[in-house]
C-alpha cells in the first residue's frame, strides 16, 4: 500500500516530532545534554508512547514484525523514564527538605540515571530511521479492514482490564501495573489520529450521571482530552466524550496515589541508607513526616484509595461500557 495510507500517517505524526529532535547533530556528544533536557521539557516521551501504543495494537495483527519495533521504542521510552523517576525523586526530596545524606544519595541515583541516559540517546536516531522503514514494508490492510481489526485490538485490551484482576496492596505489580493497563486506552485514542473519535455529552445510564460535571470541567479544556477528528478517513468509531473523561480522572487518580508512593518509598530508601531512620519503618515514618510537614499531599491508605478506585470502576462498569462503544460503534462516514 502506498506510504501515505493512513495507518502510516498514523505513525508518522509521533515519528516526525521525534526525528527533529534526536538528529545525528543533536545527539553529539557537544549537544546530547541540551537535547536530553529538551525532550523532557517538550515530553518527547508523550511521543514514544503514541508509538509504542500503535505498535501494541499492531503487534496482535502482524505479530513478531511489529513485536521487534515495539521493543526498540520501548527501549527508548524506558530509557527516558528511569532517568526521569530518578530525577523526580530527588525534586520531590528538596520540596520536603530532606536531611543531607538523603539528598546526596537521591543525587547520585539520578546523575547514574543521566550517565546512562546519554549512553542511549545517540542510539536513537538510527532507531526512528529503521522503525520508519520497517513500518513502510508491512502489507497494510484496506482501511476499513484494518480499522475492525484495530477496534477488535483495543476492545480486547479493554475487556482484559475488565476483571481489575490487579492487588491494590502491590504499589508496582498492582496499582502501577492497574493505572498503566487503563492509561494505554487514553493513549491509543489519541494516537489512532481519529479512527475514534468522541460523541458530544449527553445521556448517560443512571450510574455514570456521577461523571456529567466532567464535561465543564477544566480536565475537558486540555490537551489530553482533544481528540481531533480526521477528515482523510472514510471509517471511524466513537465513544462517548464523558466516558473518556471519567477514565483520564480515573487514571490521574491512580497517577496521584501512585507517585506518592513511589516517592515515599524513594524518599524511605534513601533515609534508611544515609543513615537518617533506624529502619525501614522508621524510615517510611520520617518521609511521611516530612511530606506533611511541607503541606503536600499525604495518602494515609494507598490500598485503600486503589481499591475505592477499583470500586467505582467495577461499579459504573465504565470499562465495560468503553468496550462496547469501541466495538460496535465503527461506521462509514458520509461522503
Amino acid at each position: 500500500m502506498a506510504p501515505t495510507c493512513p495507518q502510516i500517517e498514523r505513525f508518522e505524526k509521533p515519528l516526525a516530532v521525534l526525528r527533529a529532535l534526536f538528529t545525528a547533530e543533536r545527539v553529539a556528544p557537544d549537544a546530547i545534554d541540551a537535547t536530553i533536557d529538551e525532550a523532557y521539557r517538550t515530553d518527547a516521551r508523550g511521543e514514544m508512547f503514541a508509538i509504542e501504543g500503535l505498535l501494541r495494537i499492531y503487534a496482535g495483527i502482524y505479530g513478531r514484525p511489529v513485536a521487534v519495533m515495539l521493543e526498540s521504542i520501548k527501549a527508548a521510552e524506558d530509557a527516558f523514564g528511569h532517568a526521569g523517576e530518578k530525577v523526580d525523586y530527588l525534586a520531590y526530596a528538596r520540596k520536603v527538605a530532606a536531611p543531607p545524606g538523603a539528598l546526596a544519595l537521591l543525587q547520585a541515583s539520578a546523575d547514574e540515571g543521566r550517565v546512562h541516559l546519554r549512553a542511549f540517546v545517540p542510539e536513537i536516531p538510527a532507531m526512528l530511521d529503521g522503525l520508519s522503514a520497517a513500518l513502510r514494508d508491512l502489507p497494510w490492510q484496506r482501511e476499513e479492514k484494518d480499522a475492525r481489526r484495530v477496534l477488535r485490538e483495543v476492545a480486547d485490551a479493554l475487556r482484559a482490564c475488565e476483571a481489575l484482576d490487579y492487588d491494590p496492596e502491590e504499589l508496582q505489580s498492582g496499582i502501577h501495573e492497574m493505572r498503566r493497563d487503563l492509561r494505554w486506552f487514553l493513549i491509543d485514542i489519541r494516537a489512532l489520529d481519529g479512527l475514534i473519535v468522541l460523541d458530544p455529552p449527553g445521556g448517560m445510564p443512571r450510574k455514570l450521571n456521577c461523571y456529567s460535571y466532567l464535561a465543564t470541567h477544566p480536565m475537558a479544556s486540555n490537551r489530553f482530552s482533544r481528540v481531533d477528528a480526521n477528515p482523510k478517513l472514510h471509517w471511524v468509531s466513537s465513544v462517548p466524550t464523558t466516558y473518556f473523561l471519567a477514565l483520564g480522572k480515573i487514571v490521574n487518580e491512580l497517577g496521584e496515589v501512585k507517585s506518592f508512593a513511589e516517592n515515599v518509598e524513594a524518599l524511605a530508601g534513601a533515609l534508611h541508607a544515609s543513615g537518617g531512620a533506624p529502619s525501614a519503618e522508621a524510615a517510611h515514618e520520617r518521609a511521611i513526616e516530612l511530606t506533611a510537614a511541607a503541606g503536600m499531599r499525604v495518602v494515609p491508605d494507598v490500598a485503600k484509595a486503589a481499591k475505592r478506585i477499583m470500586k467505582e470502576l467495577d461499579e459504573t462498569r465504565l470499562l465495560r461500557r468503553l468496550r462496547r462503544h469501541v466495538r460496535d460503534g465503527l461506521r462509514e462516514v458520509p461522503g
